[in-house]
């Protein structure tokens, strides 16, 4: 065979493969050149391609082009559609030849493989991967699943699976779902299984329940799913949490409320009410109130120095249950105080202030004389707590109060419960001096120089008992008191040398001063030097110092 026989068959073969004129023309060229050594190995398949991705409709394959001898290589792409599990049934899709093919529904029940063409300057190899398939749809459903049987405590609901349309006929699963409301995307999941039936529990109460049926496809590769409309919310019979309790003072001629408790129930619920008369804070001493079947009591005069209880009972479509409160205080014979108008305080807002009771407030049904005060510190408008042993008309604001603010409690004392009223809050308490801005040295430091200064601005109490304090520093952080010096201005004197001065400012004796920045500092005394003449033989020389001495040799003149 010659060189150009082969060139025709494998043009032929290019040409076959990818109906490519310019990729043809090209190793044409090539060939005739003799650039290609015709007797070369072309590319050599070592793993085969494969295919990655599920065989469903909507969905997209990956080839992967798998493994080659050569590294220099490119590769062409070929998607092929089969009719059946042979490769013999595969025809070619046009315009399928990337890297990926998405799945339609005409490729439905069939097949899909891929050949891959690895091209380098040697020439080229086609291997094919396997098919995969049959391509399925995930199975719909047309008809939702329904859930049958009363949804109580202790009954038992079934679900039917649905109608679908490419599912499988075996293998369904039920998940059944606890639901706040008809809304099922807002469930949990409380079971799953292949059983489609559920036994109603306790713990559904005041739930919708749901089931969710989860199917196989044909080919048991994929799953599809759907919920079923909930059930009405679960009815069970209404049980309590926290026992009734009064909610108003007791007395003859008053009105008796009570809460009723916290209560789990569903459905229409009913609260009955029975109050009953004890002569003792024991069930063996009471007896029911006739008529008295409300959740309110106008108390009267024969419930005087007695205790009330009272009988709540729920009852809904399931069944009933029944709650006592406890036993209340002996009933008074007259009303509790009442206050009309709330206290009222005053005073400066500043850390050891003292803040004043302006007014208890009005009050009817109890003497001034017996109104107890209680000094309460806040933290915010409606978080107070009381200060201990702070019971009398006036309160020194401390320390730990800044930041906060004071207001007062007056108590009225009663036989059930106190009466309590609360003044108006004070402005949010500051230190009681805080200092704008320190004192200024307005004079430079020199020896016999008096220095003065402006005054540093305090904000909080007023004070007019200002005291300074000098110091000589040798630098900001090293300064010591000069002795004595404790005036709005100070002259340096000769101790001062070699230093700087600066001044601190306080508005009493608690608070700690705050000083100005330190001045030049001031120069130290320099020594005159003296000058004297030395002499050797004829030879004379003048030598100038603190101390001047002659050199070794030299006498002084």
């Amino acid at each position: 065979m010659s060189k150009f026989s082969g060139l025709k068959s494998y043009a032929c073969y290019m040409k076959r493969i990818y109906g490519n004129k310019n990729l043809f023309l090209a190793f044409s060229a090539i060939f005739l050149a003799g650039g290609i050594n015709y007797t070369a190995a072309a590319p050599t398949n070592t793993s085969l391609p494969s295919i990655t991705g599920e065989a469903t409709v909507g969905t997209s394959l990956t080839v992967n082009t798998g493994g080659w001898s050569s590294t220099q290589v490119t590769f062409n792409i070929q998607w092929f559609s089969c009719s059946t599990s042979l490769s013999t049934s595969c025809v070619a899709q046009a315009g399928r030849t990337t890297g990926t093919y998405l799945i339609s529904a005409s490729d439905l029940t069939k097949y899909v493989r891929a050949s891959v063409t690895a091209l380098d300057a040697t020439g080229g190899s086609t291997v094919f991967t396997s098919l995969i398939g049959p391509v399925v749809t995930p199975p719909q459903a047309s008809v939702l699943p329904v859930i049958t049987g009363v949804a109580t405590p202790g009954s038992v609901l079934q679900a039917t699976r649905g109608t679908w349309s490419g599912a499988a006929t075996t293998g369904d699963q039920y998940q059944w779902l606890r639901c706040t409301s008809v809304d099922t995307s807002n469930c949990t999941v409380i079971s799953t299984g292949s059983v489609n039936t559920y036994t109603v529990q306790n713990s559904d109460t005041g739930f919708r329940l749901a089931v969710n049926v989860i199917v196989r496809d044909i080919t048991n590769r994929i799953s599809g799913s759907t919920k079923s409309l909930t059930t009405q919310a679960v009815l069970g019979s209404p049980t309590v949490s926290s026992t009734p309790t009064f909610t108003s003072n007791l007395y003859v001629g008053g009105t008796a409320t009570l809460d009723r408790g916290t209560w789990s129930t569903a459905g229409n619920t009913t609260y009955l009410y029975q109050w009953q008369r004890c002569s003792t804070q024991s069930i063996t001493a009471c007896l029911n109130i006739s008529g008295a079947t409300t959740a309110s009591y106008l108390v009267s005069q024969l419930d005087l120095n007695q205790y009330l209880r009272v009988a709540v009972t729920a009852i809904n479509e399931v069944g009933g249950s029944t709650i006592y409160s406890g036993f209340s205080a002996q009933v008074a014979a007259t009303a509790p105080p009442v206050n009309t108008n709330t206290p009222i305080v005053s005073g400066s807002a500043f850390e050891t202030s003292v803040i004043n009771i302006v007014s208890k407030g009005q009050w009817s049904g109890i003497e001034e004389s017996k109104l107890l005060t209680q000094w309460q510190v806040c933290s915010t408008a409606i978080s107070c707590s009381d200060i201990p042993s702070a019971t009398s008309p006036t309160y020194t604001a401390i320390s730990t109060d800044v930041g906060k603010t004071i207001r007062v409690k007056i108590i009225a004392p009663y036989s059930q419960k106190n009466v309590e009223a609360f003044s108006n809050q004070t402005p949010i308490i500051k230190k009681a001096y805080t200092n704008v801005f320190p004192p200024t040295l307005l004079s430079y430091a020199d020896i016999g120089d008096k220095i003065d200064i402006f005054k540093g601005f305090w904000e909080g109490l007023s004070s007019s008992n200002i005291s300074y304090v000098w110091q000589r520093c040798k630098s900001d952080t090293s300064c010591t008191n000069i002795p004595g010096a404790s005036n709005t201005t100070y002259t340096p004197s000769s101790s001062d040398r070699g230093y700087s001065i600066r001044v601190g400012e306080r508005p009493s004796p608690t608070t700690a001063y705050v000083f100005s920045e330190i001045s030049n500092q001031i120069p130290a005394l320099v020594a005159a030097k003296k000058t004297i003449t030395c002499i050797k033989g004829k030879s004379t020389k003048k030598v100038s110092a603190v101390n001047p001495k002659c050199p070794t040799g030299y006498k002084k003149k």
